[in-house]
């Protein structure tokens, strides 16, 4: 059959824009090495075509704003380096057979439209997704994530359209009063069951780093996040433990914060160690015990993040400061008054959380103590 390089000029690296989209008869085969030295393309559209074989790493490129890839049959996993397309506005994988999980890196980027959807793409959605405030066009259905959706899915203002489903059946949501709005996403978020969250704890996992330890020797993250479940009680679900990011110290010193958690790790000058450090997350609903959390954090020697000064977690980030300012009884329901104190589900549970403010000044004046 037909390939690129038969209907596309692979010796004239000025080009650019590669558009093939739809052609006839399809265009089959991989996508030509060649396309690493083309330095001004700024789109590739290649959709519905037979192409297959993995997306190379070499064609992200500063300028590119398009890559549209749709219907064909690529595999392997989404490009690490894709940041490095710093332009990007328009990713477009879907209905292929990408697997692995997607990149934090995505979300570094100026997108307008993200399309991954029909494909085998695993593991959790990015927790900085909520950086994307230019998306318009958000469609992650027909995968298989699992675990938290992000309460940064509420920062997502400008999508018109926003799929999780169907599909995605291991992703869950805790109780968000913004989750039921008007607009897309949040609304998307609210077709999955929704559970009294405990406690969101943060906590912080450090590694030693021996001279001369090169990024390619050091531990994955699918290792480093392994190696923390199994230190977790057996009722936290892996898809509730959120790696934040990864920071490097050397010598006891943080060299840089908020280095991309892909970048493991970097060889130490010669005679000193490094410390490798990731952040997490854990979402402790259901049956999971805070307590049982907390000791298996202390046992582990890991180092918790958000305690304050009492020794008690700081509220989980989905929880509106009380206030006793303009009290609105409203929302009150006192048949509920004599356990509400008990649940301390005041304003999550009964549709309470149509307005959180209300909710919450109503229960700091009922319950002063």
């Amino acid at each position: 059959g037909a390939t690129i390089c038969d209907h596309f000029d692979c010796t004239d690296t000025s080009q650019t824009a590669l558009n093939l989209y739809g052609f006839l008869p399809k265009i089959e085969g991989t996508l030509p090495p060649e396309l690493a030295d083309f330095t001004s393309l700024t789109i590739i559209q290649l959709g519905d075509l037979k192409l297959s074989g993995t997306i190379p790493a070499e064609i992200m490129k500063q300028q590119l704003q398009m890559l549209a890839l749709g219907s064909n049959s690529f595999s392997g996993t989404i490009p690490i380096n894709l940041d490095e397309a710093q332009s990007l506005e328009k990713l477009v994988l879907a209905n292929n057979k990408v697997s692995g999980t997607i990149p934090e890196v995505v979300t570094e980027l100026p997108l307008t439209s993200l399309k991954l959807q029909n494909n085998r793409i695993s593991g959790s959605i990015p927790p900085g997704i909520g950086n994307l405030n230019k998306i318009d066009d958000l469609r992650l259905f027909g995968n298989s994530l699992t675990g938290v959706i992000p309460d940064s899915f509420n920062d997502l203002t400008a999508a018109q359209r926003c799929e999780l489903t169907p599909g995605n059946g291991g992703l869950r949501c805790f109780d968000n009063p913004h989750f039921s709005d008007s607009r897309a996403c949040p609304t998307e978020v609210a077709k999955f069951a929704c559970e009294p969250l405990k406690a969101v704890i943060s906590f912080q996992y450090c590694r030693k780093i021996s001279p001369g330890v090169t990024k390619s020797s050091s531990p994955s993250l699918d290792n480093v996040l392994d190696y923390v479940a199994d230190t977790l009680p057996d009722t936290i679900n892996p898809g509730d433990i959120v790696a934040e990011d990864s920071r490097h110290f050397r010598s006891g010193r943080r060299l840089k914060e908020g280095r991309r958690r892909t970048d493991i790790t970097r060889p130490p000058t010669s005679g000193s160690d490094s410390l490798r450090c990731y952040d997490f997350k854990v979402y402790v609903y259901g049956e999971a015990s805070v307590v049982e959390v907390l000791e298996a954090i202390e046992n582990a020697k890991f180092t918790l993040i958000n305690v304050d000064e009492s020794g008690v977690l700081t509220p989980s980030v989905r929880s509106t400061p009380l206030s006793v300012t303009g009290a609105d009884f409203s929302c009150l329901n006192f048949e509920l008054m004599a356990n509400v104190r008990e649940t301390g589900g005041w304003c999550y549970e009964g549709g309470r959380h149509a307005d959180p403010i209300a909710c919450n000044n109503s229960y700091v004046t009922t319950f002063p103590n």
